[in-house]
């Protein structure tokens, strides 16, 4: 589990792992993306494409075993 002192990485989230986009309900992050095995997270979009800021070990763990590359 995460302690709240985890240093965040910015992780690219691979589009072809993205089932919905949903409107983002706070005042940061583009949207809300939900992944193929459930997950969810805040995102935003360049031109590069869909990335995440986050220190969840699960999340990171998915995105990498799925081809994502660590930004920071």
């Amino acid at each position: 589990m995460n302690e709240p002192s985890d240093p965040c990485i910015t992780i690219t989230i691979p589009s072809h792992l993205i089932v919905e986009v949903l409107e983002h309900p706070e005042p940061y992050g583009d949207a809300i993306v939900v992944l193929r095995n459930g997950l969810w997270t805040d995102a935003w979009h360049q031109d590069s494409g869909w990335f995440t800021i986050t220190n969840d070990e699960v999340l990171i763990a998915y995105l990498v075993s799925e081809g994502a590359g660590q930004r920071t």
